[in-house]
């Protein structure tokens, strides 16, 4: 019964196994297949493991490696799909799949040999690679390598020395790696034997033999029937990549690039040197790449007879040169390239329209990229690369930047046609809704407003009529309802203006007064002004009463203006005057007196508060202060003022007081007055400046900045102005962390309170806070600390000069231990690189030198010594003596080099006096003094130049001669040169706000922004 079931159990397998081998014919087996082979074969294993039937034990083992083979082949399935769906990851049941394989195989692996054995165990191996047990792996693969008791072919040793080799090729143990290839080269039967060869190339390119690699790998490649496992075709078409790989990193001789054109696939062959160029051009090696571009030239027609698109080939190579050109600053033969181009495109257009799009694609990348390289100055060839691209693809943004370019480089009617085009083509796009919206702008709409005020402008810049009315025009027929219609319309009108036509000019002006835009009511009111100025130069007096009286319904702010424009020609007058920015002193001045004589108590209430009003702006254009605060101080007198009317009147008045430094009225009105155009943060700033300038405590508005910024820059400075205001190290520690993200900013206050304090644990805290070395602040806390704890070193020494006890040797042990350590300091300043402790440091080492031969020179002889004894200790002393006044010579040597640099002693005087500029006080006291411990020891011829400084920094103005100035400044507050005097003084009394109030003055003053416009400053 017993051999009845071996029997058929080895029926069964052999059924099995040759289904199996049939199935191996027909298509590969999907997973399902898989999974229904292995539970047949699991149940037939287990059928067989319970039988005690010895007979089956080859068909067993057949059915075991097989049935592990299928667990293998499963698991590479499950991986693959797991691999679509995340390629990190290895599937759950591939791993049960070759932990159950890997069982299988041991099972039998030890009743097998030769071949069968080789291979088992080359599975084995691989399955251990593939769960991460490379170590057990790798001990596999030796075990074949060394072949103990001759169990394996030749090929296999082979196959595992070659994976030896990659093991360690990929634990980057190159040596290793190309000795077990090389063993593996021995054994003519190794399989792989081109595979073997490049990864001994890819060897010697990492052990840096790049010759050596790339004569390798051209070696291998020059054989035509070179190939790996995975077929020929496919291994020389990587192994041809990897060799253009190889020859960038050489010397890329002509040579070796004809080398890699001459053993690359056909296939890959322009790719491969199209990929050389591009990589040398990334190694800088611009010139070799374009070699390699004309080289690589177009792919010629493949082997089955397939054509190449030659054409896209040429269009692609002269892009390629191009941009090698332009990597190589040759901004000429760019443009020759890129007509290359175009003209090759013109006359014979690639085939596919992807690859055409790509092409299309990289000259655009190479022409905005360039544009903007030259973003703030576009060059002549860039506005002709422009042009190129533009004449073969039409594109609205290209045109619009080609019209900048064009503009910088002041080409005028080119910007223009750039211009025009961009916005033809922008509005078609917007048009047919092909326009792209980014961060909620409309890209191409917002192009199509850009060119046609750019148009405008750059003609208005060349200050050609025709030019102006044709871009207006273009503008209206584009945009006949665009925002700026009514400027444009303006502009049209004033053309008119300007060459004559005062008629048609006042109909033009009339059109733009009476469009209903109520944004710009000023813009309409002005040409309601030049509508009936022209009436006037036209001669047409009958129309201007009609037109002045609808204006005056039209424009109820300036109702009364209007009506007495129409009754009096004087009126009108000043309205042009007020309305033109360029009016001379002299017509304001004559405005200022006409509008004097305008009878005001019999005005009404409007009329009077459009007279001042009138009366105050052009006070303020003609900087007559009295005039214009008079004007604010009536207008604040009328009963019933409108909020806004007051509210104008106060900004008058505070900016008059601002300018006049009378900054405690300024503060007082401030404190009335709305934010305006001013944030919350920034009226609590001012509040704050005005305060502080008025004499009175800023801190609450500092500390209610400090509650509503969440600006951290702003934050640390005004924590800087309390901290100074305070002077106090508790308020610098409570703001500490605050300040740690600017070191800079926590050193210069920190260095300003030890200014005042001369507390070291200051120094100490804040030089332990990461970064503040590393500022100048920093560097100067530094040297105090340094200096304070070498001066007491020094002390120390000093101190023992004077001492000579009856122990000598006790003494000189002593006083050597000293001198030791002031040496081991000096050498340390003299290792900062810090100038002023070099100097200050070699001074006072090499006293310490000096005294200490006199020290020992100084030395009492022993009583009881012999007369030779005291020939020996006299020349002993003498000895010595020497040899320390041999070192203070040597350091007063580098201590005269330190001084001959003249550059850093100038240096020194510069960041001096940069620093005491912007510095307060106490902080210019305390650099003082440093300035005067350097003076002590400087040698005479340089002694000079210190005491000239010092000099300097002592003077410090007087209180009365500060006042004087600022008297001079408040009667004339525009005058440059008195404010510029009063800054001076200022900034040697400390005054830093003040400072920094003045020198905003002097900036608005000379940019022409300290003027106000409708109450608000410019």
């Amino acid at each position: 019964m017993k051999k009845g079931t071996g029997y058929l159990f080895g029926s069964i397998v052999s059924l099995l196994l040759i289904c199996l081998s049939t199935s191996s014919y027909g298509d590969k087996m999907d997973k399902d297949t898989h999974t229904l082979l292995i539970e047949k074969l699991e149940r037939v294993l287990s059928l067989m493991d319970s039988s005690t039937d010895s007979g089956n034990a080859g068909s067993k083992r057949d059915l075991i490696l097989r049935l592990a083979d299928l667990h293998a082949e499963r698991a590479r399935i499950e991986d693959m799909e797991q691999g679509q769906k995340d390629a990190d990851k290895s599937s759950v049941e591939a791993k049960e799949d070759r932990a159950r394989s890997l069982e299988l195989y041991k099972e039998v692996a030890d009743s097998t040999s030769g071949e069968i054995k080789g291979k088992i165990t080359f599975q084995m191996a691989q399955l251990l690679d593939l769960e991460d047990e490379r170590g057990k792996a790798q001990e596999l693969y030796s075990k074949v390598a060394s072949n103990q008791g001759r169990k394996y072919s030749p090929e296999v040793i082979g196959q595992a020395l070659t994976k030896l080799g990659d093991i360690y090729f990929n634990k980057i143990k190159y040596d290793k790696a190309e000795d077990y290839f090389q063993r593996a080269l021995k054994i003519k039967e190794s399989p792989r034997r081109d595979y073997i060869q490049y990864r001994i190339a890819w060897c010697e390119f990492h052990k840096g033999h790049i010759k050596m690699a790339t004569d390798e790998l051209a070696e291998v490649l020059k054989n035509p029937n070179a190939g790996d496992q995975d077929g020929v075709s496919s291994f020389r078409e990587e192994a041809s990549r990897d060799l253009a790989t190889f020859i960038s990193r050489g010397p890329s001789t002509m040579t070796e690039v004809q080398t890699l054109s001459d053993v690359s696939p056909q296939s890959v062959r322009r790719s491969n040197l199209i990929y050389l160029s591009d990589e040398l051009n990334r190694l800088g090696k611009k010139n070799a790449a374009v070699y390699v571009i004309t080289v690589a030239g177009p792919e010629k027609n493949g082997v089955d007879g397939s054509d190449k698109d030659v054409s896209r080939d040429k269009i692609e190579e002269f892009l390629k040169l191009a941009e090698l050109q332009y990597d190589l600053g040759k901004k000429d033969q760019v443009i020759a390239q890129l007509q290359n181009a175009i003209n090759q495109w013109k006359s014979e257009p690639c085939k596919v329209d992807d690859d055409c799009v790509l092409l299309k694609d990289r000259f655009r990348k190479l022409i905005t990229g360039w544009g903007k390289a030259e973003q703030k100055q576009a060059s002549v060839q860039l506005v002709k690369g422009y042009g190129l691209y533009i004449s073969m693809f039409p594109d609205a943004e290209v045109n619009y930047w080609a019209a900048l370019a064009a503009r910088q480089n002041s080409m005028w009617r080119e910007a223009v046609t750039f211009y025009r085009a961009a916005s033809s083509l922008a509005q078609g796009l917007v048009k047919t809704g092909a326009s792209k919206v980014t961060k909620g702008e409309d890209k191409f709409q917002k192009i199509l407003e850009g060119s046609l005020l750019g148009e405008i402008e750059v003609a208005e810049i060349t200050h050609d009529q025709s030019m102006r009315a044709e871009a207006y025009n273009h503008y209206l027929l584009i945009e006949p309802n665009g925002s700026k219609k009514l400027e444009v319309l303006y502009q049209r009108a004033h053309i008119l203006y300007e060459t004559g036509k005062y008629l048609d000019a006042a109909n033009a002006f009339r059109q733009v007064a009476l469009i209903k835009n109520e944004g710009q009511a000023s813009l309409r009111e002005k040409a309601a002004h030049l509508s009936l100025d022209s009436l006037v130069l036209a001669k047409n007096d009958e129309s201007i009463q009609t037109w002045a009286t609808e204006y005056a319904k039209e424009f109820n702010g300036s109702r009364a203006s209007f009506i007495n424009i129409a009754k009096k020609a004087v009126i009108n007058h000043i309205a042009q005057v007020i309305d033109d920015p360029s009016a001379t002193s002299t017509q304001l001045r004559e405005c200022l007196d006409r509008i004097s004589t305008f009878p005001i108590k019999d005005a009404s209430k409007e009329e009077r508060i459009a007279y001042l009003k009138d009366k105050l702006i052009i006070a303020e254009r003609l900087q007559d202060l009295g005039a214009a605060k008079s004007a604010a101080s009536e207008l604040l007198e009328i009963q019933g003022l409108s909020l806004n009317d007051r509210q104008y009147a106060l900004s008058r008045l505070e900016w008059i007081s601002e300018l006049t430094l009378n900054f405690s009225e300024a503060y007082r009105l401030a404190l009335d007055l709305p934010l305006g155009t001013m944030s919350k943060e920034e009226k609590i700033l001012k509040l704050a400046m005005l305060a502080e300038l008025s004499g009175g405590n800023p801190e609450k508005h500092y500390n209610e900045f400090l509650s509503v910024s969440t600006d951290r820059v702003k934050n640390q400075n005004i924590i800087a102005k309390i901290v100074r205001r305070s002077e106090s190290p508790l308020v610098l520690r409570r703001y500490e962390n605050q300040l740690r993200s600017n070191p800079e900013l926590l050193a210069t206050l920190a260095l300003e309170i030890f200014a005042v304090h001369h507390d070291y644990r200051i120094v100490e805290d804040i030089l332990k806070v990461n970064g503040i070395y590393l500022t100048p602040s920093g560097r100067v806390l530094s040297r105090f600390e340094f200096l304070n704890n070498y001066r007491k070193l020094s002390a120390q020494l000093m101190k023992s000069h004077e001492m000579q006890g009856r122990d000598i040797k006790k003494d000189l042990d002593f006083k050597l231990v000293l001198l030791k350590r002031t040496e081991a300091a000096a050498t340390k300043a003299l290792n900062s690189q810090d100038w002023v402790l070099q100097v200050i440091a070699l001074n006072d080492i090499a006293y310490h030198y000096k005294r200490f031969a006199l020290d020992l020179l100084s030395l009492r002889m022993p009583v009881h010594f012999t007369a030779d004894q005291k020939n020996q200790f006299r020349h002993m002393v003498s000895t010595q003596a020497h040899g320390y006044q041999a070192k203070a010579s040597g350091v007063m040597k580098k201590i005269s080099d330190l001084w001959n640099d003249s550059s850093t002693v100038q240096t020194l005087f510069s960041d001096y006096e940069k620093t005491t500029a912007e510095f307060n006080g106490e902080l210019r006291k305390a650099l003082y003094d440093e300035l005067r411990v350097v003076a002590k020891v400087a040698p005479p011829n340089k002694r000079s130049q210190f005491v000239k400084a010092l000099s300097v920094s002592e003077a410090k103005p007087s209180a009365q001669i500060i006042a004087q100035a600022r008297a001079s400044v408040a009667q004339n507050p525009f005058n440059t040169d008195k404010i510029e005097k009063l800054k001076i003084l200022e900034e040697k009394a400390g005054k830093i706000t003040l400072v920094a109030f003045l020198d905003a003055r002097l900036g608005q003053i000379q940019s022409g922004n300290l003027a106000l416009k409708d109450g608000v400053r410019k």
